[in-house]
Formats: structure tokens, C-alpha cells, sequence
């Protein structure tokens, strides 16, 4: 353990942590305990986890944990602090197995905003049903191009239950749109929480087969 005021940030950081993140970290960190130590040079000076500096000011913390360093030469130092903070923004999430996740932390009332996760993500993730469900609800119901009444997973819906998918998934999808205009009023230019995917099967059922 080091003395949080020991250690000397990077003074050309060029990773930003908004107020909000910092919050969460420093959430995480109280519910799950350091599971990731601060990354120092051998002379206090942060290469990883100013954010989780930050956050142990934030709980008012006089000690963290930290892994020194020391081996990296100047370049591969500044070359590691770019790496670490990058590498990490390019994985993927597979939105099935993230939805079970979900769905039974929430069966067993966790507080799911420790996970990071923002309001309207989660909403998507858990509300919206599967496409290939949705595609046979369109079917079921007679919209042309839309596959037969059983889904690709087997279950079957009657026309009542598909109406009722499309019904559930149009006024999610309507909520979310409506956010997307206020979202736009206010200048933002990207709609992470918009269920492209939805978009694209309901524009798919909609287009007149040639």
C-alpha cells in the first residue's frame, strides 16, 4: 500500500474522467474492494489508473494498492499508458448472455448501477426482445418478408402472442425514439441506447417485396 498523496498523475493523461465516472469507480471500489491496482513507474508516477486515483480521493482514502513498473523504459511507458486505456475500448459484448446477466443480477435486487451500465442501455438490453422473435411476430401477423410464425429458437406464437411482441417491442422502440428528438435538441449527436437492430427488421418487414 502507498500513500495516496505520494503518487504524481501524468501530467499529459490524454484519457479523460468526467465527475460521473469518477463517482462510479469510486462506487465499485466500495462495493467490490480494490480488484485492480494503481500502475506506477517505480518513482510514484501513475502509467494506469488515474481514474481509480481519483475515486480514492474522492471516498477520502490514504492508502491504495499499486504495482511498480520500474522495468519500462521512458517510451514504453508512454507508449503503455495510451495502450492500456485503448485496448481495453476494443472488445465487443455479446447482448444475449449480457441480458441473462442482467436479468438475474436483477432477480436478486443488485444495484445494477454499480455495473456501469447507463439507464437507457439497460432498458434496450432488457426490454427488447430477440430479432429473430420479433421476425416471426411480424410473420405471424402477415406482414410480408417476415419469416413463419415459429422463431429460430423454436417457440412458437400465436397470433395473439405476436401481436403482443409487437405491440411491447413498438413502444419501447417509440420511448426510446422520443428520447432520441429530446437528446437532439440539446445537440447530441449520438444515440448509443437506439436499438438499430430493431430499426433495421421493422424498415425490413416495411419494404414491399420485389
Amino acid at each position: 500500500m502507498v500513500p495516496v498523496d505520494s503518487l504524481i498523475p501524468y501530467a499529459r493523461n490524454a484519457r479523460t474522467h468526467s465527475e460521473e465516472q469518477i463517482a462510479q469507480i469510486a462506487a465499485s471500489i466500495r462495493e467490490f474492494g480494490w480488484t485492480n491496482p494503481i500502475l506506477t513507474d517505480g518513482d510514484k508516477g501513475v502509467i494506469a489508473g488515474h481514474g481509480r486515483l481519483a475515486a480514492a480521493r474522492k471516498l477520502e482514502l490514504t492508502e491504495v494498492p499499486v504495482i511498480e513498473l520500474g522495468h519500462l523504459s521512458p517510451e514504453q511507458k508512454k507508449a503503455y499508458i495510451l495502450a492500456d486505456n485503448r485496448i481495453a475500448l476494443n472488445s465487443g459484448w455479446d447482448e444475449e448472455l449480457l441480458k441473462l446477466e442482467l436479468q438475474e443480477l436483477q432477480g436478486v435486487d443488485f444495484d445494477l448501477d454499480l455495473l456501469g451500465f447507463g439507464d437507457d442501455e439497460i432498458e434496450r438490453l432488457q426490454a427488447f426482445r430477440g430479432n429473430d422473435q420479433l421476425h416471426a411476430a411480424l410473420g405471424c401477423i402477415g406482414v410480408s418478408g417476415s419469416q413463419s410464425c415459429v422463431a429460430q429458437r423454436g417457440e412458437h406464437l400465436d397470433e395473439c402472442a405476436a401481436f403482443e411482441v409487437v405491440r411491447e417491442v413498438g413502444q419501447q422502440f417509440l420511448r426510446m425514439l422520443g428520447r432520441c428528438f429530446e437528446q437532439a435538441a440539446l445537440g447530441v449527436r449520438e444515440f448509443h441506447f437506439l436499438p438499430f437492430d430493431v430499426v433495421d427488421v421493422f424498415c425490413a418487414a416495411a419494404t414491399p417485396a420485389a
